[in-house]
């Protein structure tokens, strides 16, 4: 499986070693909780990864590291962990350790490939698909109203219209300035004081 990283390593060596070869110089590390460590990985890394591709809102793609391979040929080398880059909320405390003293120390860090490097990984990782090693990103669903015309796409010409009612309101008769009240008989008073008058304007 083609992974996001390379790691260095010049000869096989114990989780123990490794981490009496972090703590050197490194003395605060160890005293560090796992919260700390996984905030300091997490956010070197992601700065690191923003940096190389100049773009503010990216972030690591921890699930699918193949992403970041693929779409902006990236890789990061120098990790400390014989697996794959995962999320540093996932690691143990150990693991952690070796993973913030190789970045505090330079020797971790996210780099460009070339087109040529990246077509080699890229027929190494389809190679590892088509055997069944490697798991693939599953495409994105379609949305349920897929095909389907929504607001402003609608065209106008055929779109109906809902029709507002507007609001009932009684009100007294409106009666004429130049028309005297005592004109009127009762049963017509009575009329117009029933005869509702609608309100447009909300």
């Amino acid at each position: 499986m083609p992974p996001i990283r390379q790691s260095q390593k010049s000869h096989p060596q114990t989780l123990s070693s490794l981490l009496q070869s972090a703590y050197q110089g490194y003395v605060s590390i160890p005293q560090m909780t796992s919260r700390e460590l996984q905030a300091e990985a997490r956010n070197s890394l992601n700065d690191q990864y923003r940096r190389l591709l100049r773009k503010e809102n990216v972030s690591v793609p921890w699930t699918w590291p193949w992403e970041a391979v693929s779409a902006d040929r990236v890789i990061l080398i120098g990790y400390p962990l014989d697996e794959k880059l995962a999320d540093p909320g996932s690691l143990t405390k150990d693991k952690l350790i070796l993973l913030v003293a190789a970045l505090r120390r330079g020797t971790c860090y996210f780099a460009k490939i070339s087109e040529a490097a990246f077509q080699a990984l890229e027929a190494e990782y389809a190679k590892g698909v088509n055997l069944g090693g490697i798991i693939p990103k599953p495409p994105r669903d379609d949305r349920s109203d897929k095909g389907s015309v929504h607001g402003r796409h609608k065209n106008p010409a055929t779109q109906t219209k809902k029709r507002r009612r507007g609001k009932i309101i009684n009100s007294p008769p409106i009666v004429r300035d130049d028309t005297d009240i005592e004109d009127f008989s009762e049963g017509e008073m009575q009329e117009l004081s029933s005869d509702p008058i609608v309100d447009w304007s909300d």
